[in-house]
């Protein structure tokens, strides 16, 4: 064959880069007419990588085809592959950032992150999908879930702006209205504003009732309520400071014991609802509450002017009043764990009971092994060897192997969506 002169070629090359988006076939016969004739040295190079209308051809991967990899980033979502959903949406939006399926990829690869614990990603593809929403029920889906991980982000002014104005805008009913009170009262409870939260968490209480009737049992959202009026209480209880003169310390005690009361009422109506994994969550949570109280009363202040020996005297006496409290939280944690076992869940609520149980049992032993001593003794011991407590870690939101549940329905597998 005939090679083609210098100039032809070049002139070959600039008139199939005005169509080549538009044809394989131009691509095609491009290359081989490039591999049959000698390459002049001021020809310009093969681009890296050459995009059509929906496929991009690189000539160090595989050929990238927008409906494949976004149909195949949606199946990876729905089972529960989070990786690899990522991994392949990620990559849909770096090559086919203006196509048919960008819109919906953008809400997709955020329940694949929030999913995840990536919430402050989640939150970016939300933000894109809301952006890009002209549908109002999809602008509201994109809202909502943005909301949601704002909470999780710790963005909670902005979450709390952002379902002020959905309760506002949109006429929400049932669960949505509900749904959109709990997390606002969630990012309340985050900004100390407890009397707003708990006022929020009355209100999707009321609009769950409205939704469900007398079908309690099993309700996700209503034992999730429950339990995150327990967290405001048991937040607001742990504010407190029983600090001196003694008649502050008094009405300090009788409010701790006020909200102390609230909390294990909500708690226990969570458990009451009998969904598995907010019964496990609460009863973890309830046990962490008499922890709580405990220490706090422990780290009351006393009198100045108490000597070393009244100083003993008055904790023997205080580890005797608070002793039950311990054994109350490992009867809570024990109970726990055998409805955890019972149901089969192995989730993170789990698996901090368990710890928690075990750092029990070793302080319950060591307060019997003072209150069988010389109070003097005792109080030695108990200076020598400091209370210690690492902070209460909630492992929360819970993730789809936490519940243990498919979430097929929530992805967004139609671009027209």
């Amino acid at each position: 064959m005939k090679p083609l002169s210098d100039k032809a070629l070049n002139a070959l090359l600039i008139s199939s880069t005005c169509y080549i988006k538009r044809s394989a076939v131009i691509f095609i016969g491009l290359t081989c007419l490039y591999a049959c004739s000698a390459r002049p040295s001021h020809l310009p190079a093969l681009p890296n990588e050459i995009e059509m209308d929906t496929l991009v051809i690189r000539p160090t991967g595989p050929i990238l085809d927008a409906k494949a990899l976004f149909e195949e980033g949606v199946g990876a979502f729905q089972g529960q592959l989070f990786a690899k959903c990522e991994e392949l949406l990620k990559t849909y939006l770096v090559h086919f950032s203006d196509e048919i399926y960008t819109h919906a990829t953008h809400y997709n690869l955020g329940l694949c992150l929030e999913f995840q614990r990536k919430h402050k990603d989640a939150a970016e593809q939300f933000q894109s999908y809301y952006d890009l929403s002209k549908d109002p029920s999809d602008r509201l889906d994109g809202a909502v879930r943005l909301g949601y991980n704002f909470v999780f982000s710790n963005r909670l002014e902005e979450a709390v702006d952002l379902y002020s104005e959905l309760l506002t805008t949109y006429p929400l009913k049932g669960f949505d209205r509900a749904e959109c009170h709990l997390r606002r009262a969630m990012a309340k409870t985050g900004l100390q504003k407890y009397a707003e939260a708990d006022r929020d968490l009355s209100a999707a209480i009321s609009h769950i009732y409205g939704a469900i009737g007398s079908k309690l049992p099993g309700n996700e959202a209503l034992a999730e309520v429950h339990f995150q009026r327990g967290e405001v209480y048991r937040r607001h209880m742990g504010e407190i400071d029983l600090k001196m003169p003694l008649s502050r310390i008094k009405r300090s005690i009788a409010d701790k014991t006020r909200f102390f009361r609230k909390s294990l009422h909500a708690y226990v109506s969570s458990i009451k609802v009998n969904h598995t994994y907010w019964a496990i969550a609460a009863g973890h949570q309830l046990g962490v509450l008499h922890e709580d109280i405990y220490e706090d009363l422990l780290h009351a202040e006393y009198p100045p002017e108490f000597d070393e020996e009244t100083r003993a005297y008055y904790f023997f006496e205080l580890d005797k009043k608070l002793a039950p409290l311990i054994r109350e939280s490992i009867s809570i944690y024990e109970k726990t764990i055998t409805i955890s076992a019972t149901q089969g869940a192995g989730n993170s609520w789990v698996q901090s009971t368990k710890e928690s149980l075990v750092r029990l049992r070793k302080l319950e032993a060591e307060l019997q092994r003072r209150l069988s001593m010389d109070p003097l003794d005792a109080y030695k011991r108990k200076t020598s060897i400091p209370y210690k407590r690492s902070p209460v870690i909630v492992p929360l939101p819970p993730t789809p192997q936490d519940q243990g549940e498919m979430y097929e329905s929530e992805s967004k597998s139609q671009a027209s969506r």
